[in-house]
């Protein structure tokens, strides 16, 4: 689990950033955080794992509406309300991991509330609140009712929407693919199945590219 002052923290998913290499500085476009590294795609579809004591912001990055720092304190600061009130366990606490796709996750074994960095890089304060309440619901709830009648009716007992799923994009999808009808699909991973895959409306190949992230922005 991260917390708020985690070295990636000020640098947005869909910044460009600049590192040093060896014919002099190289510029691309940050699509995905570790937790020591920035993932960095370049103009010539490379992509680079970069410490980030190396990266340096270019030009003006994107302003989330909330730091993590404020994120964190109100995550803290729910789960206190909702075990004060005796509702859930005063052991829970709040923090974040590094998700590429989902907004939030809830860990009965360690008792930890997570948020995914560039989800709260990208959300408004709102959506934030409601995935924190979501996430809460789970810890009320316990991990047999997953996003059944009874979790709804404790999400929406603590002012969650009691949504299922999220519809904010945080991070940029690793592949893409097109078949002969013009649908198109996007992946952050590529298993074999989907390899393999057939488009279910004109019956051919769904052609997959690895996506250059550098080459949208340019």
């Amino acid at each position: 689990m991260l917390r708020a002052d985690f070295p990636g923290a000020d640098f947005p998913v869909g910044s460009r950033v600049r590192f040093p290499g060896r014919r002099g500085p190289v510029e691309g476009v940050l699509t995905a955080l570790g937790a020591r590294h920035g993932q960095v795609s370049t103009a010539d579809g490379a992509e680079w794992r970069v410490p980030w004591a190396l990266l340096e912001l270019v030009g003006e990055p994107h302003r989330p509406e909330v730091t993590l720092a404020e994120v964190e304190a109100l995550g803290a600061e729910l789960l206190g309300q909702y075990a004060g009130r005796g509702r859930l366990d005063s052991r829970w606490i709040f923090g974040f991991d590094l998700a590429r796709v989902r907004a939030g996750a809830c860990d009965y074994t360690n008792r930890t509330i997570t948020l995914s960095v560039s989800y709260c890089q990208r959300a408004s304060l709102a959506r934030i609140r409601d995935t924190i309440l979501h996430e809460m619901a789970h810890a009320i709830c316990g991990p047999n009712h997953h996003h059944d009648e009874t979790w709804r009716r404790v999400a929406n007992s603590i002012g969650s929407s009691g949504d299922r799923c999220h519809r904010v994009e945080h991070t940029t999808a690793g592949w893409t693919g097109a078949c002969g009808c013009g649908r198109l699909w996007s992946r952050h991973r590529l298993g074999a199945r989907m390899r393999s895959a057939r488009c279910a409306a004109c019956g051919n190949p769904i052609r997959w590219r690895r996506t250059a992230a550098a080459r949208a922005t340019n």
